[in-house]
């Protein structure tokens, strides 16, 4: 896994948890989920931008290690 890759993962998992918090958020009477909200969508363009191999073929490349790794 490249550090690309990694990125992409961390995003992911701290889009489940930033979800998990907008609908909480839900509940409270005031409207902060909704800046919340933006910044996911946000952060979901961000993702996507960067598993696309047209804006960021370095996603689909592998990490030297991994290269190493499997000649050995």
């Amino acid at each position: 896994m490249n550090r690309v890759q990694k990125a992409a993962e961390q995003i992911e998992r701290a889009l489940e948890l930033l979800n998990r918090a907008k609908e909480n958020l839900r509940y409270a009477r005031n409207e902060q989920h909704i800046p919340v909200a933006v910044q996911i969508a946000a952060l979901e363009e961000t993702l996507d931008i960067l598993k696309d191999p047209e804006c960021t073929p370095e996603y689909y490349e592998e990490d030297e290690e991994d290269e190493n790794a499997s000649d050995g």
